[in-house]
């Protein structure tokens, strides 16, 4: 397991680690430890929406630090992030997390997964 910074449990960046691993197209609301592991362990795309630029710096601070390699487009939340999902991970401000599920519900491929933290 990379070297991550933030507050993921080791449990939850196995799990993160292990669907990573088999997705090609990953959005993911809410930066920070979980972006560092998806994007490492991905070989695929990854679309990360973020309501505060403070996370997505930290993030990128974060990547030079531990050694994550690869692309990750940063959005904002209210940006337009249609395409079609592998895995949708929802873990961003807490009072929009219902919000952003509903909204991106439908841009999961079939056999896609979601999950929340």
């Amino acid at each position: 397991m990379i070297p991550y910074i933030g507050d993921l449990s080791k449990a939850d960046a196995s799990v993160l680690r292990k669907i990573a691993e088999r997705s090609k197209d990953i959005l993911e609301f809410g930066v920070g430890a979980s972006t560092q592991v998806l994007r490492h362990y991905s070989t695929g795309t990854m679309r990360s929406v973020e309501t505060m630029q403070e996370w997505v710096d930290r993030t990128k601070v974060n990547f030079e630090r531990v050694g994550v390699e690869g692309e990750v487009e940063f959005v904002s939340y209210n940006s337009d992030y249609s395409g079609r999902y592998d895995f949708i991970f929802v873990d961003g401000y807490k009072r929009l997390r219902k919000e952003f599920a509903l909204r991106v519900w439908r841009y999961l491929r079939y056999g896609g997964r979601m999950a929340f933290h």
